[in-house]
C-alpha cells in the first residue's frame, strides 16, 4: 500500500567524515530520525550506534530542498541515555531552525504521531499489522545526499505483557558473546546493517462493528466477529529499529557453517516507543530542554 513520500524526510544519516570518492564526504554508519517532543526538536537513534560516536566528531548528513545534502559536523555531543543502561535508546536535542526553508527534513510530531504500548493496544496493533522501517542501506547510501529506503514487512510478535523476553547481543561486550534481554517487538522484514535506529511506523488494521450489526445478531457474545476489517490510512510511529535478530547457526536446520557465525533468520528487533519516552524523560534532558525553551523566549523578549 502507497505511503508518503515525507517519510523519507523523517531521516537522517549518521558517519564518519571520509574522503572516498562516491560517499559524499561521508561513510555512512547508521539512522537517526527527528523528533518534536515537548516543543523541543531531538534526534533519536539507537544507543550502539550513538557509543561508536560518543562525545568524539562525526557528521550528520540532510537532504536540503535544493536536492543536494548537508553534512553538520558534531563535536562534543551530549547524548542522553534511559535509566537502564540496556535500553539501546540515544537521543539528543537537535535543532535544523529552518527544515521547511533549507532542508528536505520533517520533525515527526511525537504528540499526534506516536504511540506508546497502550495506545497500541487501545487500537489493537498487533500480530499481522503492516510496518515501515524508514532508513539507511548501506550499499545504496547516495553519492552526494541520502537516499533511504522503506523495508516493509508485518508484525511477528509483540512486547510480552507476562515479560517474556527476546535475547539480542549486548553491544557493550567486546567478545560478542553476552545478551540483553528486550521486550520488544519482532518483525519479520529483511534488512542490512545501517538500519538500526530507524523509525518503525504501523499501518494498524481494526474491526469496525456498527451498531446495527449488534442490534441484528443478540445471539452473538463477542461483537469483533461481526466486524470488517478496516486498515488505518495514517501511520503511526511505534517504535524504532534496534538491528536484525539472528542466531546461532546450530539453531538454524541444515547450516554447518561453524560456531562463531550468526544467521539471519529473517526477523528484525524493533524498541516500543515507550523506551525512546523513557530516555526522553530523564532529569537531566528535561532540565536541558527547560533551558531550551528559556533561551527561545529570551531570544523573543
Amino acid at each position: 500500500m502507497r505511503v508518503s513520500d515525507s517519510l523519507l524526510e523523517t531521516v537522517v544519516f549518521l558517519g564518519y567524515a571520509t574522503d572516498a570518492p562516491g560517499k559524499g564526504g561521508i561513510d555512512c554508519i547508521g539512522t537517526g530520525f527527528l523528533l518534536i517532543y515537548s516543543d523541543v526538536p531531538h534526534l533519536v537513534t539507537v544507543r550502539h550506534v550513538a557509543d561508536q560516536f560518543g562525545a568524539d566528531p562525526f557528521l550528520i548528513r540532510v537532504n536540503r530542498i535544493d536536492r543536494t545534502g548537508e553534512n553538520i559536523h558534531i563535536d562534543g555531543a551530549r547524548w542522553y541515555f534511559a535509566d537502564d543502561p540496556a535500553v539501546d535508546v540515544a537521543v539528543m536535542p537537535f535543532d535544523l531552525r529552518r527544515p521547511s526553508l533549507e532542508y528536505a527534513a520533517r520533525y515527526i510530531n511525537d504528540a499526534k504521531e506516536t504511540w506508546w504500548w497502550n495506545k497500541a493496544r487501545k487500537y489493537d496493533a498487533g500480530i499481522g499489522d503492516f510496518v515501515y522501517t524508514v532508513g539507511l542501506f548501506r550499499v545504496l547510501a547516495g553519492a552526494q545526499r541520502n537516499v533511504p529506503v522503506v523495508h516493509f514487512g508485518i508484525i511477528a510478535r509483540t512486547p510480552d505483557p507476562a515479560g517474556e523476553t527476546i535475547p539480542i547481543r549486548d553491544w557493550r561486550d567486546a567478545k560478542g558473546t553476552a545478551v540483553i534481554d528486550a521486550n520488544a517487538y519482532l518483525v519479520e522484514s529483511q534488512s542490512l546493517r545501517g538500519l538500526s535506529g530507524a523509525p518503525v511506523f504501523i499501518r494498524a488494521s481494526n474491526c469496525m462493528v456498527r451498531p446495527e450489526m449488534i442490534q441484528d445478531n443478540p445471539h452473538i457474545a463477542d461483537y469483533e466477529e461481526l466486524g470488517d476489517a478496516v486498515v488505518m490510512w495514517k501511520l503511526h510511529l511505534i517504535g524504532m529499529w534496534q538491528g536484525a535478530w539472528d542466531a546461532p547457526p546450530d539453531h538454524v536446520l541444515g547450516l554447518e557453517s561453524g560456531t562463531e557465525v550468526r544467521v539471519p533468520v529473517g526477523m528484525g528487533v524493533v524498541i516500543p516507543m515507550d523506551d525512546v519516552h523513557y530516555a526522553l524523560e530523564g532529569d537531566e534532558l528535561k532540565a536541558t530542554r527547560d533551558q531550551i525553551r528559556q533561551s527561545k523566549k529570551d531570544q523573543v523578549g
